[in-house]
């Protein structure tokens, strides 16, 4: 019997305002911002933490709706 994996990445989410939607969840989660555009925002458990590498990163994506 063949069993496949399958992992997910990243989590996308949709903001007006992805900048501000991500520092909400930086500060509640305690993750790091490892990239940031005026577009797109990604936050990713700490470096070494038991999350790093098994959890999924957040992105927040901008919407031209609200």
């Amino acid at each position: 019997m063949l069993f496949m994996e399958i992992r997910i990445q990243c989590l996308c989410i949709d903001s007006a305002d992805p900048a501000g939607t991500a520092s909400f969840w930086e500060s509640a989660l305690g993750w790091r911002r490892t990239f940031e555009d005026e577009d797109q925002v990604c936050l990713e458990p700490p470096v070494g933490s038991p999350e790093d590498g098994i959890v999924p990163d957040l992105i927040f994506l901008k919407v031209p709706e609200g």
